[in-house]
């Protein structure tokens, strides 16, 4: 008993004895007292696909955009989320929004501010009311007619026969009729069907998109592609619907961020097209992304618009001259 006091006492001397000489002096240092970053919020973004893209997710490159975004902009989260229309139109009806919303032509968007673009070199009025800017396209696909060399020896004016992707919210015919080729018998199928009838060695002319070409190339399939340059609506657009005041400046800040050189080269990660850069890339692939449209459909058209503008451009292709002056009484500059 004696030998545990006598222990405890020569522990409690050796503790006084080391704060002395050593705590003491280690309480007299300074510490730096580390900020956190301001906490800004979390951005919300819905993504649409509501056309067929080149390869991988559109939502992952904008997660990928986001996380380089935010390595700049402390306190500022950006979470993106797939929607299909169908998911929007009942949430928007419900009053429930994003703070940022990416979709296609077609997506009937609403609640959309305006959009202060600082690029110098940016100039597209597809997402425009009024000379103001309320959506702006961060990457665009592109049609192309393709034809099968066993087929077809080369691209007339008055194409026999020709099967055509076209999904919901795409008129691809106005493409075709727009740079002036006619035709005398078409065949609409949704995107994959007319892919696959193409390849079965039956059809010699194919009215397609960039993604069309990518399968096309994966399979090694022989074909040549002729970029349409009448009109384009493969636009992938970015508005800015947050109710927030404190969130506009950052939802501002990552668009102008996502159309900045940086950023868009990075598209060829999903083989997407930018609406401001070459990306340069090989063969017919490289071709189309060259390919400058000269027409569209505004951001905001609603379904009515494109139901008769694909009714329209059915009739041009087939031979109907009138409704080309109709056609363009529709669409705008891009």
């Amino acid at each position: 008993m004696k030998l545990v006091r006598v222990t405890v006492s020569l522990f409690l001397v050796f503790s006084v004895v080391f704060t002395l000489f050593f705590g003491l002096g280690e309480i007299k240092k300074e510490y730096k007292i580390e900020e956190t970053p301001e906490y800004k919020g979390i951005l919300s973004v819905w993504q649409i696909d509501s056309f067929e893209g080149g390869t991988g997710s559109r939502r992952k490159f904008l997660l990928s955009a986001a996380k380089t975004f935010e390595k700049s902009h402390e306190g500022v989260l950006i979470m993106v989320t797939n929607y299909n229309e169908e998911g929007v139109k009942e949430n928007l009806e419900k009053g429930i929004y994003p703070d940022m919303i990416s979709f296609g032509i077609g997506t009937e968007v609403k609640g959309f501010g305006k959009i202060k673009v600082e690029s110098k070199n940016y100039n597209f009025s597809g997402g425009n009311i009024d000379g103001k800017t309320y959506a702006v396209p961060w990457c665009r696909g592109s049609y192309a007619l393709v034809k099968n060399p066993k087929l077809a020896e080369n691209f007339t004016p008055n194409l026999s026969e020709v099967i055509v992707s076209k999904g919901e919210n795409t008129q691809p015919l106005a493409a075709l009729g727009l740079s002036g080729y006619t035709a005398e018998k078409i065949e609409i199928k949704e995107p994959m069907e007319a892919y696959v009838k193409f390849v079965s060695g039956k059809v010699p002319y194919f009215l397609c998109t960039q993604r069309d070409l990518v399968r096309l190339s994966n399979r090694n399939f022989d074909f040549d592609a002729l970029p349409l340059n009448g009109y384009n609506d493969l636009y992938q657009y970015i508005s800015v619907t947050t109710k927030s005041s404190d969130k506009y400046y950052n939802c501002e800040e990552f668009i102008n961020y996502l159309i900045g050189e940086k950023c868009q080269n990075e598209l060829k990660n999903i083989s997407m097209f930018s609406p401001y850069f070459d990306l340069s890339y090989d063969g017919a692939y490289g071709e189309l992304s060259k390919n400058i449209p000269s027409l569209t459909l505004s951001a905001f058209s609603d379904r009515g618009a494109a139901e008769k503008l694909a009714l329209l451009s059915e009739s041009l292709v087939l031979g109907d001259k009138s409704s080309e002056i109709k056609i363009k009484n529709m669409l705008i500059v891009p």
